[in-house]
């Protein structure tokens, strides 16, 4: 078995993920502003609150954290849960030779 890869993401790989988070962000605000006009109540309006708070600045450190790669010449990096009862799956990236 290969040993696990042991070089991490740039750290502007966060702030892609924060943006990413941001379009939930909006996304949720839309869908908060059109259900509390046709459901009513302003409880609505925590749900981009929450999805904020775990989008942008949760998840993003949480991936970066997580994510390691290493460029060799067997397939992809090996992603998945951990444990006698999961097996890890691997997922081949495009390489430059």
């Amino acid at each position: 078995m290969t040993p696990e890869p042991s070089r991490r993401l740039a750290s502007a790989a966060r702030w892609l993920w924060r943006a990413q988070g941001l379009g939930m962000t909006v996304a949720a605000l839309i869908a908060a502003g059109v259900l509390s006009e046709q459901v009513g109540g302003a409880v609505w309006m925590l749900l981009p609150l929450v999805v904020a708070i775990v989008a942008i600045g949760v998840v993003p450190e949480l991936r970066w954290a997580r994510w390691r790669y290493e460029v060799r010449d067997d397939p992809g990096p090996r992603r998945g849960p951990r444990g006698p009862a999961a097996r890890p799956h691997r997922r081949a990236g495009p390489h430059r030779r």
